[in-house]
């Protein structure tokens, strides 16, 4: 393979693995076969049925990888939920160096896909073999996330494009919700563009400012804190000057108002900055009860007092990707 730029398509293999469970999962899984299907001479692709239980997954991966030499790239036709679970398994230091090393391919799939957006043009929605055939190998480093809290209570997470706390983590909660995610209406073509926005402002309503304190600007009420790490989040978000090269893009949205967070919001667009960069490892501590957190969508419930170290990866992981400097 060349040293200077490796492509996707000096790849012998590729292997796909898929979550059946996860939304348009089954229709993304029947477009790359295929696609793929058709691709005469292209790389040879397998099919792996994976498992929520990350141990399990991670056997599944390890094994099919392995049994390849680390020739291949690793496909996960999934939501951002089970790319955070790949990212997991290769930054864990058991992991073996021949999987760290296989690219991380995603061809969409899952509830959000906030990744596949980051790294693929809208053109190759419907043609994920040309995201091979044109792809480069990039490397990025996801953010790493340590929480602290006053039990002593020590857990680690990464998140690939987006940690927020506050209103986003509690719109994800909800997006999350069992009877959301199986309604009639949002399980139509196309019901995602209409529930989807109803079950966001709902979360707004619910959502409320908290107390967060850090070093630099102490205790103040804060509605949203976010941390972007890729020009494509959760749909809405574009920080022009963010990369998926870093680093990534801190900002927060003080008051709980319309015209607060359409403020915020097109400021981004406009990319006009808000907020700061990323450089080195920032705390900040939640004072308050019942907030949420969350990372590339998965959310959950903190406790008062909760100390968060933010920085980055210790190792980068291999990418995908059709975009220039993503």
């Amino acid at each position: 393979m060349s040293e200077s730029r490796v492509m996707a398509s000096d790849y012998p293999n590729i292997d796909v693995f898929y979550n059946d469970a996860s939304t348009n999962a089954k229709d993304t899984l029947a477009l790359v076969q295929k696609r793929f299907d058709k691709w005469d001479g292209g790389p040879r692709i397998e099919y792996h049925k994976t498992s929520a239980n990350i141990d399990d997954f991670k056997d599944i991966l390890i094994n099919a990888v392995e049994n390849k030499d680390g020739e291949t790239i690793t496909g996960a036709i999934s939501g951002d939920g089970s790319i955070n679970n790949i990212m997991q398994i290769m930054q864990d230091p058991d992991t073996p160096e021949v999987v760290k090393n296989s690219p991380l391919w995603t061809p969409g799939g899952g509830n959000a896909v906030n990744l596949f957006r980051a790294l693929t043009h809208r053109i190759h929605d419907r043609h994920p073999d040309e995201v091979i055939r044109t792809g480069e190998i990039v490397e990025f480093f996801p953010l790493n996330i340590k929480t602290y809290t006053e039990d002593g209570m020590e857990d680690e997470k990464l998140a690939a494009t987006i940690f927020s706390v506050g209103a986003i983590a509690m719109a994800a909660s909800y997006l999350n919700h069992e009877e959301h995610r199986n309604s009639k209406i949002r399980n139509r073509k196309g019901g995602e563009i209409i529930a989807d926005p109803i079950q966001i402002l709902h979360s707004l309503k619910d959502s409320e400012q908290f107390l967060m304190n850090d070093q630099d600007h102490g205790v103040r009420n804060v509605f949203d804190n976010i941390y972007i790490n890729s020009p494509w989040n959760a749909k809405i978000m574009y920080a022009r000057n963010v990369k998926l090269t870093g680093p990534a893009y801190n900002f927060e949205v003080r008051q709980k108002n319309t015209k607060e967070v359409v403020t915020a919001m097109a400021k981004l667009a406009l990319g006009k900055d808000n907020g700061s960069y990323l450089e080195d490892q920032r705390s900040f501590t939640v004072l308050s009860d019942n907030i949420m957190a969350q990372v590339d969508g998965e959310a959950w419930e903190i406790e008062a007092d909760t100390v968060f170290d933010v920085g980055y990866a210790n190792e980068p992981i291999k990418v995908v990707t059709t975009l220039k400097n993503p």
